[in-house]
């Protein structure tokens, strides 16, 4: 908000009422990262480190030499192949991390926690879990 309510400028009650929703706001965040966090890391072939700011995760993907090589066939980095296939089959937009210029050899992708509901956020992971899976069954 570019201009919060103000003590002794505006009512008590509205900047409580204010207060109260950034708390929410933020909480909810903080919450969802600890979710997002402790779950990627329980996916195989992915790993995320302490997510410190409380929008974004940017897990690596430990991507075998057949998707690697399926992807240099498409003329795509395997990254981004991978986030278009997720994209695909579960409808969770994740960015790849060859967007972010990451360490050369490595493969990662972005992901926000901004599903507020929590059971829709637990699904959302669960199907990216599924998704993984069967990623890796498929270039094995």
């Amino acid at each position: 908000m570019v201009n919060p309510p103000k003590e002794g400028v505006n009512s008590p009650e509205v900047v409580e009422k204010y207060k109260k929703e950034v708390e929410m706001i933020f909480s909810g965040l903080q919450k969802r990262s600890k979710i997002l966090e402790e779950k990627l890391n329980l996916i195989p072939g992915l790993k995320t480190n302490l997510i410190e700011g409380a929008m974004y995760a940017y897990a690596r993907i430990f991507l075998t030499d057949s998707a690697i090589k399926a992807a240099k066939e498409k003329g795509v980095e395997p990254d981004a192949m991978y986030c278009e296939q997720v994209l695909r089959e579960t409808g969770l937009v994740t960015v790849p991390g060859s967007g972010f210029k990451q360490k050369e050899g490595t493969y990662h992708f972005r992901l926000t926690n901004l599903i507020y509901n929590t059971d829709e956020f637990d699904k959302a992971l669960d199907s990216l879990k599924t998704f993984n899976e069967n990623f890796f069954k498929k270039y094995p």
